[in-house]
Parts: structure tokens; sequence; C-alpha cells
């Protein structure tokens, strides 16, 4: 490969641009995840407010309808009836006939502090507190002095914060069918200039609002007519018009209050609640939905009404909105785009490491062939010269002849060690030479072998020294031609960088490779050492790989391809053995081949 920088740039620029769109990717799948997440809380926030809204009207519901109910005329401690009668049906005067009010009887504070009664004149009374005789009347008979000293002291108290005025200013008018359909299109007006609320959650509340307010003011109304008819037995009515209850803030104090006209005299009716008991109830009946919830008084009402707020009274609802954090854990998105990156990410190590693995072997395979193309030339070249020179007759002298043709032969036997090395590994890679394992001792397997060994030293003018004796009688489960090929490959490495002729040798050393054999912990360890030069840490890490040699080196260095180490490695795994380097340096090198005992 001529350019292998240029194609690591290429893949490197495309998984940058995979991770790129995945990461896009991922944060708009997450802020969506978010949005969806952030939108389903709260639509589940809205539907407990609803909830919790509508107890909290239907608490107060009953109060208000109750106090819509009342007659007008029983906010007087004593009113007359209109038709009273004798046991012989004998009409009676009903000017000389009084009946206490239910409310002067009324004791029950738990809700309501007090009734009262605005007079035309800005009179305040209550019928709780009866006046001069008749106050004689009700505590002989109907209420005790300690009850009705306690609703004066409130009565006082109402008064001091209260008049005819200031009420009146807090009351809102009684709207007529046009003009809560005017205030329903001003306030769509507002929306479609100002946006809607928010979201439709807003404008959605807002409707409810109106909603349940017109349900208590229907009802109110209706209650208010079906009174009005059956309070014509009872009292004299007059010309009399009701008002519905309506609930009113005047500083601190909640007041249900309505107007009443009677014969052409308007009045002011209704009572102070006890808010503070109120709201406790409220925030019980409310506590499984929002335990920390508030309820937060309004003390102006316009057309326009806020989310959240009560029909009943003039309140709104406040919840603590908790964190999304502590409502969710990872969603199936962040889980599936966690589990998708930690996939990509492995995809793109074992894609870039088999990639890096592929160009490293395209190099060290590209400077192979050129390494083979320059071991293969120089023997065909001598090949080519020295018959040439034969078969021209050129070398008369018999001795020269016999010298040419010894030349001849070395060179052959080197190139068939070389493709023989070569079909050796291409073997290895279709096939494992355990298939052909064999039991046998050392001794004979060494044996086997020492003549090549012995030949090949000779040529290199090297000395073999063997003695396996320590491991004659061990056998071993191995392939003896694989063995062979290793043993040969190690003493032909020794002949060619430790001999004392060779160019990387220095001259002038021992020239003897020592072969011993020894047993240790179930496996057979044959030593192959010289007295070379050695090998560099930095060509040691190097050593065993395959196709390490170019051209160049094999130009510069003694003669082979680089690929016999690699080979013997392989072939001594694949028995169940191994092959390494023990102990490199200007000592020599000294290779280890350990094979499993029989």
């Amino acid at each position: 490969m001529r350019r292998p920088w240029l194609v690591i740039l290429c893949f490197g620029t495309c998984v940058a641009i995979v991770f790129a769109a995945m990461a896009w990717v991922s944060v708009r799948a997450i802020r969506l995840d978010r949005n969806e997440a952030e939108a389903r809380r709260q639509v589940a926030l809205e539907e407990d407010v609803r909830l919790a809204l509508s107890r909290l009207d239907s608490m107060l519901s009953p109060i208000i309808l109750q106090e819509n109910a009342r007659p007008y005329f029983l906010y007087r401690a004593f009113f007359s009836p209109q038709r009273a009668y004798t046991e012989m049906y004998a009409p009676i005067e009903s000017s000389k006939i009084l009946v206490p009010s239910p409310l002067l009887t009324l004791r029950d504070r738990t809700k309501i502090h007090l009734h009262f009664q605005v007079d035309p004149d800005g009179t305040i009374s209550s019928p709780q507190v009866p006046q001069s005789n008749m106050r004689d009347v009700a505590e002989s008979q109907f209420a005790s002095h300690d009850d009705i000293v306690a609703s004066e002291e409130i009565l006082k108290t109402l008064k001091s914060h209260m008049t005819r005025e200031t009420l009146l200013a807090c009351l809102p008018a009684e709207l007529t069918p046009m003009q809560r359909l005017e205030r329903q299109l001003a306030l769509k007006q507002v929306e479609r200039q100002q946006g809607t609320y928010g979201s439709r959650l807003g404008q959605r509340s807002i409707l409810e609002w109106q909603a349940r307010e017109q349900v208590q003011n229907d009802y109110g109304n209706e209650q208010v007519k079906q009174k009005l008819e059956s309070n014509k037995m009872i009292a004299p009515l007059g010309d009399v018009t009701e008002g519905v209850m309506k609930a009113v803030w005047l500083d601190d104090m909640l007041l249900l209050a309505r107007r009443v006209t009677v014969n052409g005299k308007d009045y002011i009716q209704g009572c102070w609640l006890n808010w503070e008991a109120i709201r406790l109830s409220m925030a019980e009946g409310i506590e499984d939905v929002f335990p920390d919830a508030r309820i937060m008084p309004i003390s102006h009402v316009d057309n326009h009404p806020k989310p959240r707020m009560l029909a009943s009274i003039p309140a709104k609802l406040i919840v603590n909105r908790a964190p999304l954090a502590d409502e969710q854990g990872w969603s199936a998105i962040t889980t599936t785009l966690a589990v998708a990156w930690a996939c990509m990410v492995l995809a793109a190590a074992a894609v870039g490491t088999l990639f890096v693995g592929a160009v490293k072997l395209s190099e060290r395979r590209g400077a192979f062939v050129g390494a083979v193309t320059h071991e293969l030339r120089t023997p065909l070249t001598t090949f080519r010269m020295y018959t040439e020179m034969l078969e021209r007759g050129m070398v008369p002298d018999q001795e020269r002849r016999q010298e040419y043709l010894s030349t001849m032969r070395v060179e052959a036997d080197r190139l068939s060690h070389l493709v023989e090395n070569v079909l050796a590994y291409a073997r290895l890679e279709r096939s494992s030479p355990a298939s052909r394992a064999q039991v046998l001792p050392v001794g004979q397997l060494i044996d086997r072998i020492k003549d090549r060994m012995t030949q090949r030293a000779e040529q290199a003018g090297m000395k073999l020294d063997v003695h396996p004796e320590a491991a004659n009688d061990v056998a071993v489960k191995a392939d003896p031609g694989a063995v062979e090929q290793i043993l040969f490959n190690l003493v032909d490495n020794a002949c060619k960088y430790a001999g004392g002729g060779s160019a990387t040798s220095g001259g002038g050393g021992d020239c003897t490779i020592h072969i011993d054999a020894a047993r240790h912990n179930g496996h057979v360890k044959i030593h192959v050492r010289d007295h070379g030069p050695g090998i560099s840490a930095q060509e040691a890490k190097r050593l065993f790989q395959p196709f390490r040699k170019s051209a160049k080196d094999a130009a510069h260095s003694a003669p082979g391809v680089g690929l016999g180490l690699a080979l013997s490695r392989r072939l001594a795994q694949a028995m169940g053995g191994d092959l390494k380097l023990n102990g490199a340096g200007n000592g020599g090198a000294c290779f280890e081949l350990t094979l499993p005992a029989a």
C-alpha cells in the first residue's frame, strides 16, 4: 500500500462523520424525549390540579348553597309568619306572633363566625345578637347569655373592619347572560393577542374555572327562585329580590354576602367565614394529591381569571412542582441511545483494529514481496551466469567447475529453504500440524535432524554442539517435520547472524551453536544458543512478526525474508508449545522451544 496515511485519514474522516451524525441524532432524541416527558408530567400535574380544585369547590359548595337557601327574613333574631291559626282554624294577626330565627340558635362556629345584615342606613346587625327586649326573650328560651355575649364581641370586630360602602365595593356586580357572553368574548380576544396562557393547559384550566363558576351561579339562582316560592307560605314577601351569595375578601376576612331588595330598600346579608378552619380542612382534603399545597387568598379578581383558581371563593391553589429528575430515571430512548453508542464505539474500535491490522499486514506483505524478489534474484542470477559459463566451456579447469557446481548447489539449497518456509506458512494458514503429531523421545527427535543442521553449520564455518542428554528419555508429542523446520530455522539464523564470516557477526568470535534440552513442569525445553552480536531490544519487539523484512533490509542484511521466526513460533504454538527469545544482547541470542511432554 503506497499511501496508508491517506487511507487511514479517509477512515478517520468517515468515523468522525458517523459519530457526529450519531451525536446530532442523540441530542435531538434526548431533547424530544425530555420535552415529551415534561409534557406528560405537566399533563399529570394539571390532572391532579383539576382533581384538587374539584374537591375544594365540592367542600365549599355545601356551605355556599346552605347560605343561599336561607330566606332574607331569617337575618332578624325574630320574624312574624304570614299565616298563623288557632286550634279551631281561626286566623291570628301576624303582627302579634314572632318566630325565632334558626340563626339565633345556631351555635356551631366551626366554619362560620357570625351571620350579619347591613341595613340601608348602614347599621350592621346580627340575628345572633338580639337587641332591647328581644334579647331577654332570646336568653330566656333560645340562647344562653354567654353565647350572645360571644357573638356580640365578634360583631364588634366585624363592625371595626366593615362598613356598608367597603362591603359594596367588594361585592361583584350581578352579570346578565349578555354580560357573561361579552366577558367570554373579551377573554378569548386577550388570549388571541397574548397567546394562550403558557400552553393549552393554561387555557383549559381557565375554561374549566368558567364552567365551575357558571355551575355555581346557575345553581344559586335556581335555588333562590325555589326559595322565594316556598317562603310565600312562611312570611310576607312584598316586592323582594334576592341575589346569590358571593365570597369576597375584606382585609383578611372571608365573607359570604348578597344584595337583597325588599320593597325598594337595599340590604346586604351574609356571614363571616372561619377561614383558618376552612383552609385547614381544605388542605387535609387534598393531602393525598398535594401534601405541601397552599391556598392563597386573591383580593381582587378581574374579568380574566387566573389558572388554578377556585370557583367557590376568590382563592388560588399553589402546588410545589417537583423537579423532573426526581420523577423519572433513564427512559427507553436514553437506554436505547446508550446501548447504541456502546455498540457503535465497540464496532468502530473493532473495525479500526481490523483496518489498522490489515494496513500493517498489507505493508508487511508488500515488503515481503520486495524481499522475496530480492532473495530470488540473487540465486537466479548466479544460476544463469554459472550455467552459461559451463555451457559455453568457459571454465576449462575441473577444480573451478567443481567450485561453481558447489556454489550452485548452495544457492539451490538456500532457494529451496526459502520456498519451503513460504509454502509451510501457507499450509499453516489452512491446517494444523497437531494432526500429524507423534510421540517419540527427545533424543531420537533431535538425531533425525542433526545431520542437516550440522551440514548447514559447516557451510557457514560454524560448529554444532548438541547435548540433549538431560531429556534424552523424555517423550514429547509433536510433529517431527515441524520440529525439524523450527530447529533448522533457528540454526540457519544463527549461521546468518552469528557466523564467523557473516556481515553482522563482526568476525573473530566463538562460532559454536549450542543445542540442549531439559524437562520442566511437564514440558520439554530445547535451547538453541549462539555467541553472536545478539539482538537489540527494538528489534526483539518485532522479531516474530511475519513479512517484517523489506527489500531494503534484505539488501543490507543477511539473506532471508523475515518469515522463519514467525513461521517457527506458529508451528510451535500449533503443537501446544511456544517459541520465545530467552535472552538477547552482546552475549549472543538464545531461543527456547517448548514442547508438551507425552
